[in-house]
């Protein structure tokens, strides 16, 4: 496990640090569907899930418009959902992870988000 090999200062530093548009290393891997990645980066438990990029959005509402690769990978995408608030909204267009599944016919992204308290009363805006 890299909590093994990294202390914890670093790692939280490292895993939660974020580019000019503050994306962090969790949006780069969900947008680029690296699976394995997300795992490794959940399993560390610094993580900030909830972490805002500049336009508003967290990796799980990157997550929600992920297409059929990310099938296989279910579980793992789940866990992503478990693990932050599946209820935020996007700054810029007040846009949430259930809507976008939805506006984008990802039927297996809404089935987890409900599975992980996703709230089908809460509206986009």
């Amino acid at each position: 496990m890299v909590r093994d090999y990294v202390s914890p200062e670093v790692l939280h530093y490292s895993i939660n640090m974020a580019d000019g548009n503050s994306n962090a290393a969790l949006h780069y891997h969900v947008s680029h569907s690296n699976f394995e990645i997300i795992k490794l980066v959940l399993d560390t438990d610094v993580c900030n899930v909830d972490h805002k990029n500049k336009a508003g959005y967290i990796p799980i509402m990157w997550a929600a418009l992920m297409v059929e690769e990310a099938g296989k990978y279910m579980q793992v995408v789940e866990e992503l959902f478990c693990w932050g608030n599946v209820n935020a909204k996007a700054s810029q267009w007040g846009q949430m992870a259930l809507i976008l599944a939805t506006s984008h016919g990802q039927i297996d992204m809404v089935k987890g988000l409900l599975a992980c308290g996703a709230d089908i009363n809460i509206q986009d805006g």
